[in-house]
């Protein structure tokens, strides 16, 4: 039976594949981005939604950690060698009929094929998480699905935890596990966290946790994995200015959806001849002159 919101109904859900969340059709945090370019960009994705998790590094290391079981059946190693018809033993390589062969029939069983070094690397970012405070946040119930209604705008949502942490009243919490190939210090994340809108995920979760169980839940934490050695990670709390951006620009974007649906219209750039000029910052010359430029007159 296919998985849909409706199937589902709005709570809390456990142990639905991941592949089976994308095909859920209601709106999320990914949709916020696509419509602030335009509307047409959203209705695209609402239309083609992404019904596989690509491979990324990061998805292998959110299901290794969080999800080892199903790591176990999902993921396959792909061979270092292979034997060929002459009974040569040969290095792995899809060139080769055989290991195109050996590849289509694991994708056929709904394996995912990676290499050991994809492996490799995984397995070293997953040890590089060691603090005790990471080890705790990331503790509670994994891959949990979100389902609820915008009380705004009445537009079915969506949303999937890494981690709830709600056993104990006195720290409730939803953390993500986030990879990046910048340092995991807080000013470069406070940087990826405006560019992928990390702070509207906050928002939209923390929205769909009151929404659900009627509690109102303040914290939303990451945790953040180098995926260069020495593997560092680190821990991070959302800040309230940071939450309430996001719900406002969570609340903006459902709204246009929610006008989109109930018109029809899904329109993309203006129509207009708009005038523009380089990034401010790079209009400085124009007052100071380039530096190369400037003739420093020497002292006698």
């Amino acid at each position: 039976m296919e998985i849909t919101f409706d199937s589902l109904g709005p709570g809390m859900h456990l142990g639905i594949p991941f592949d089976d969340y994308l095909k859920i059709k209601a709106f999320s945090k990914s949709m916020v981005g696509e419509m602030e370019k335009s509307p047409a960009h959203c209705k695209y994705r609402k239309d083609q939604p992404i019904t596989t998790k690509s491979l990324s590094l990061g998805s292998l290391v959110d299901c290794m950690l969080l999800e080892p079981e199903e790591y176990a059946k999902t993921y396959i190693v792909a061979p270092a060698t292979y034997i060929n018809a002459k009974e040569e033993i040969k290095t792995w390589g899809y060139r080769a009929k055989y290991c195109v062969e050996w590849r289509d029939k694991q994708t056929g069983r709904g394996k995912t094929v990676i290499t050991a070094k994809e492996r490799d690397e995984a397995k070293a970012i997953v040890a590089g998480i060691t603090g005790d405070i990471s080890k705790k946040l990331l503790s509670g119930t994994t891959q949990v699905t979100a389902l609820w209604f915008d009380p705004l705008h009445g537009v079915p949502c969506k949303a999937r935890y890494d981690v709830l942490n709600d056993q104990d009243p006195a720290d409730v919490n939803i953390t993500d596990l986030k990879t990046t190939s910048s340092p995991a210090t807080p000013e470069s994340f406070k940087r990826e966290m405006l560019k992928y809108k990390y702070h509207v995920q906050a928002a939209a979760y923390l929205e769909s946790y009151e929404q659900i169980k009627g509690v109102e839940m303040k914290v939303f934490n990451f945790v953040v994995a180098e995926t260069t050695p020495p593997y560092l990670s680190q821990s991070f709390t959302i800040r309230p200015d940071s939450i309430m951006l996001g719900q406002m620009q969570w609340e903006r974007a459902c709204g246009k959806y929610k006008e989109c649906m109930d018109s029809g219209e899904w329109p993309g750039y203006p129509d207009t001849l708009i005038a523009i000029d380089v990034p401010a910052y790079a209009l400085g010359p124009i007052e100071t002159g380039f530096p190369e430029d400037i003739i420093i007159e020497e002292t006698k």
